[in-house]
């Protein structure tokens, strides 16, 4: 079995030497890929995925949970989610910290999505 030193030597070169070799060959490739990865991650990281988790936490938590008579969560079908006891106390009901509701939300994830797809068209009309 190779050892600790020659585990992480390879793994260095695994990780440096195809990118050295790429970038040697074609170095106009990696304004490219960072273009690519601009365009796209940034507006899925900041743009797309903020509204969605906001609407998960919002929106699906509140239709998959009901509270019963007796003070227990319930699940869409009417059975418990998790039984309480006397150690466990209610959930928290936090504010929520951007006001604007569904029409909001709705608007910051069409914005990501036009960015996408007028970056889409960018990137067509170049290559045409």
């Amino acid at each position: 079995p190779p050892s600790a030193t020659q585990t992480r030597r390879s793994a260095f070169l695994l990780t440096l030497l195809p990118p050295t070799v790429i970038a040697i060959l074609n170095p106009s490739i990696f304004y490219s890929a960072m273009d690519l990865a601009g365009a796209f991650g940034i507006v899925a990281l900041f743009g797309v995925l903020p509204p969605a988790m906001a609407w998960a936490v919002r929106y699906q938590a509140a239709d998959a949970t009901a509270t019963s008579s007796r003070g227990t969560q319930l699940q869409s079908d009417g059975r418990d989610v998790a039984p309480r006891t006397r150690r466990s106390a209610p959930m928290a009901v936090l504010p929520d910290l951007v006001p604007g509701r569904k029409p909001l939300l709705m608007m910051m994830g069409v914005t990501a999505a036009a960015l996408i797809l007028q970056k889409i068209e960018i990137m067509a009309a170049a290559t045409m």
